[in-house]
């Protein structure tokens, strides 16, 4: 990646319209103008390629930032991971460490041990990423258009882009100076395929057998045959509700950590079959319905990284990838084309919760091929609307980064409800109010395809 002199040429008219006409207020061409002036032109989305120089506006930006949003419009295009790991190794430079993702507690756990160790049993035990060792097999979980594996050729694909990502993580940890803070990494999400917190939980219970205390919770543990998805929370509800009544003891046999992570393992365990009770019984795709699951899991999502902030020191800086509506800073202004207007966000709860200590940054693109999670076919070729600010980006660079907020008159266009797409779908919001920042991708390819064969 370099800096270069020029890109795509930008065509405006030689008397250019700057407003709209009879308003006053900035017009689109305006914007384009504001952008080519503007914008960070990068020359490829490898990461090893990436010049300091395009990145220096990052030092002045994130002073004061504890938390970097990395959100991405769309789950199933390939220039995601490219994306974020330019933007990973830029952000380490500045302090950034720890990364937390859209999923389960046990999952991340695992991960992290990966990142730490490089021993692959770790990444094989993930389920997020294909592992079924934890799973009930007298019940069947799965989410109807959600988990169930339709599609396991292209799902295979999307999994092994996942684990190339970690790797790369991985390798980052490697190359780094004796006594340097590595990457860790954890997960505020819930899970959507739960069972790893009980291995989680009798791995910190097992070295304890024979106590009274720690034999009973094992036993209370053990999964009943032909328990429903609400029993299994309610139970594991109960056990957490003993834990809290005989905490002292607990903490005596396991210490505050493992305390709190056996605590943790469970109850997470059971906002996840609750969840995935609330969606299975959907026959039929009902918006409202999936909505009322949504919020439920946004609360969730908000709870659960609350409880990892307050363990962490005040200056400890946070990087969070996810979906771009998750980590936006003012959601309930967005409105889309499936649910309407947007509930609160993780993003926007943080952002309101630490004012002036967020940087967010998404990922847009303007036409090509993407995955479709549910539906035929699962590969997808993709173009924003016409009137989209992708489009508007698309007449710039092919690659670019635009840093909001300048002052300039022409950049508030905006600051008005404008179209930008989500995987593949429209959707209107005044940009400048969600993120610090635009990271665009004029033609994205879909999953697998690495920067070397596009």
């Amino acid at each position: 990646m370099r800096r270069v002199a020029a890109c795509l040429p930008l065509l405006l008219a030689s008397v250019s319209v700057l407003a709209q006409p009879g308003s006053g207020a900035p017009g689109p061409d305006g914007f384009v103008a504001w952008a080519d002036e503007t914008v960070v032109r990068l020359d490829s989305l490898d990461p090893g390629d990436a010049d300091p120089a395009d990145f220096a506006f990052l030092d002045k930006a994130l002073e004061g930032k504890r938390i970097v949003y990395l959100g991405e419009t769309d789950h199933f295009v390939a220039e995601r991971m490219e994306f974020r790991l330019v933007m990973i190794r830029e952000l380490m430079k500045r302090g950034y460490r720890r990364i937390g993702m859209e999923m389960g507690l046990s999952d991340a756990k695992r991960m992290d041990r990966y990142l730490e160790t490089g021993d692959e049993a770790w990444l094989d035990r993930v389920a997020l990423y294909g592992y079924r060792g934890d799973m009930r097999e007298d019940r069947d979980d799965e989410v109807p258009g959600w988990t169930d594996d339709r599609h396991p050729e292209f799902t295979r694909v999307v999994l092994d882009e996942a684990e190339w990502f970690v790797r790369q993580l991985r390798a980052i940890n490697e190359r780094l100076p004796e006594g340097e803070p590595r990457l860790r990494w954890f997960g505020y999400d819930l899970s959507f395929r739960p069972g790893g917190g009980y291995a989680d939980a009798d791995e910190l219970l097992a070295p304890h057998a024979g106590n009274p205390l720690v034999d009973e919770i094992r036993r209370r543990m053990e999964r009943v045959p032909g328990e429903s998805r609400i029993e299994e929370a309610e139970r594991l509800e109960a056990l957490v509700a003993m834990l809290d009544g005989r905490r002292e003891e607990l903490v005596s046999l396991l210490g505050e950590r493992g305390a709190l992570d056996l605590r943790r393992s469970l109850q997470r365990m059971g906002d996840a079959f609750r969840f995935i009770d609330q969606l299975q019984g959907l026959d039929n795709f009902d918006a409202e319905a999936v909505r009322r699951a949504l919020v439920v899991r946004e609360q969730r999502m908000k709870h659960n990284f609350e409880e990892h902030l307050a363990e962490w020191p005040a200056d400890e800086k946070i990087i969070l990838l996810g979906h771009a509506l998750h980590l936006s800073k003012d959601s309930e202004s967005i409105d889309t084309r499936t649910f309407g207007r947007m509930w609160e966000s993780i993003g926007t709860s943080l952002n309101r919760r630490l004012p002036g200590q967020v940087y967010g940054v998404w990922l847009l693109h303007d036409r090509g091929m993407h995955g479709v999670a549910r539906g035929e076919p699962t590969v997808r070729r993709f173009r924003s609307p016409p009137d989209s600010v992708e489009r508007l980006l698309a007449r710039v660079c092919p690659i670019l980064i635009l840093p909001l907020g300048s002052g300039d008159p022409r950049e508030a266009w905006l600051d008005a409800e404008r179209v930008f797409s989500y995987s593949g779908e429209p959707a209107r919001a005044v940009l400048a109010r969600q993120v610090d920042c635009l990271f665009f991708v004029g033609e994205a390819h879909e999953p697998g395809v690495r920067v070397g064969d596009r």
